[in-house]
C-alpha cells in the first residue's frame, strides 16, 4: 500500500469514528432518552426538539403556586387529589407536588420517603409495591377516605382542569433508572403535558438526564444561587432558578438578573414577604395558604427582571 493511500485511509477512518461519536442531540436535532445507570434495556423515547419554548414567559404575570395542594386552605391531606381539586376551586393555576418511586418502580404522589407521617402505613415508600400502596390511606378526617394518588391520577386531573404541575422529583440519580425516566415522560406525553409542566430536583444529574430526554419541559433549578448553578441553569435552557426565599438576598436576585434568568421562590406563607418578592420580580411564589388575589396577581411587573 502506498503511503499517500494509507494516509487517506487513516483520515477517512478518523472521520467515520468522529461521526459515530456525535451526540444524538447534535446529529438529529431531537431529544433522546439514553441509558441510565441501570442494567435493563429500555428503548429510547424520542420527543421533537423545540428551541422556541416560551412557556416560562407565560408564568411572568406572578402566580401563587399551591404547595402540595395548599392543604391549609383546602383542609384536605397534602398531595391528595381532593386537595388539588380544592386548589383549583380556590383559583390556583399552578400546583406543586412530589414524586416518589415504589418497590416495583411506579411513580406515586407523596412527599416523604417514609409513609408514617402522612399515611396509615409504616416504613419506606420504596419497600412497598404499588398494590400495597393502593391499600393504604392518607391521614385525614375520620369519616373521609383519601387514597395515595399515582402520577397518572395527578396528571389526569391536571389535564382535565388545565392546571400546570410542578413535579418535585425526590429520588436521586442513583435511585433512578432509564425505565423510571421513560415512564415519567411518557405519562406527561400521554396527557399532553410535556410542554406544560415543570420539573424540579436538588440533583443536577437528575435534571441533566431529564433535559437529555426532553428539552420542551421547563426545569426549575432548585439550588443555591451561585455562579456555578446559574451557569448550569443557562446550559439547560428553558430553565429558571427555584429558590428558598429565606436564602434569597437582594444580591442573589441581582446575580440571577445579571445571568438573564428568571426566578421563583418557596415556600412563603406571609403576605408581606410575598409582596416583597413580587416587587423583586418573582415569577411564582409557592405557598401553603396564601389566597389568590384579584386577577391572580399582586403588583404585576412592578420590578422587571
Amino acid at each position: 500500500m502506498s503511503k499517500p493511500f494509507a494516509v487517506i485511509v487513516i483520515l477517512m477512518s478518523l472521520v467515520l469514528l468522529g461521526l459515530s461519536m456525535t451526540s444524538p442531540l447534535e446529529s438529529n436535532n431531537v431529544s433522546y432518552l439514553s441509558s441510565s445507570n441501570d442494567s435493563d434495556t429500555v428503548k429510547p423515547v424520542v420527543f421533537p426538539y423545540n428551541d422556541n419554548n416560551n412557556f416560562i414567559n407565560t408564568l411572568s404575570g406572578f402566580t401563587y403556586v399551591a404547595h402540595r395542594g395548599a392543604p391549609v386552605i383546602s383542609r384536605k391531606p397534602e398531595n391528595s387529589i381532593e386537595a388539588f381539586k380544592a386548589a383549583k376551586e380556590s383559583g390556583y393555576k399552578i400546583v406543586e407536588t412530589d414524586l416518589q418511586l415504589t418497590k416495583d418502580g411506579q411513580w406515586i404522589i407523596i412527599h416523604d420517603y417514609i409513609l408514617d407521617r402522612t399515611t396509615n402505613g409504616k416504613g419506606t415508600v420504596r419497600s412497598h409495591s404499588l398494590k400495597e400502596i393502593e391499600k393504604l390511606r392518607l391521614k385525614g378526617n375520620v369519616n373521609e377516605n383519601f387514597a395515595i394518588p399515582t402520577l397518572n391520577d395527578f396528571l389526569k386531573l391536571c389535564s382535565s382542569e388545565k392546571l400546570i404541575p410542578i413535579l418535585d422529583i425526590k429520588p436521586n440519580e442513583k435511585e433512578m433508572s432509564s425505565r423510571n425516566y421513560s415512564d415519567l415522560l411518557n405519562s406527561l406525553n400521554k396527557y399532553k403535558l410535556l410542554d406544560k409542566s415543570i420539573f424540579c430536583s436538588y440533583s443536577k444529574e437528575v435534571l441533566f438526564e431529564l433535559r437529555k430526554r426532553s428539552n420542551v419541559t421547563t426545569i426549575a433549578v432548585m439550588m443555591d444561587v451561585n455562579q456555578d448553578n446559574l451557569d448550569f441553569a443557562n446550559k439547560l435552557r428553558n430553565a429558571f432558578m427555584y429558590c428558598n426565599y429565606e436564602k434569597t438576598s437582594d444580591e442573589k436576585i441581582q446575580l440571577i438578573r445579571n445571568n438573564k434568568l428568571k426566578f421563583g421562590v418557596w415556600t412563603i406563607n406571609d403576605e408581606t414577604v410575598a409582596d416583597y418578592f413580587n416587587k423583586k420580580g418573582a415569577i411564582m411564589i409557592v405557598t401553603d395558604k396564601l389566597k389568590i388575589k384579584a386577577k391572580d396577581e399582586l403588583l404585576k411587573n412592578e420590578s422587571a427582571i
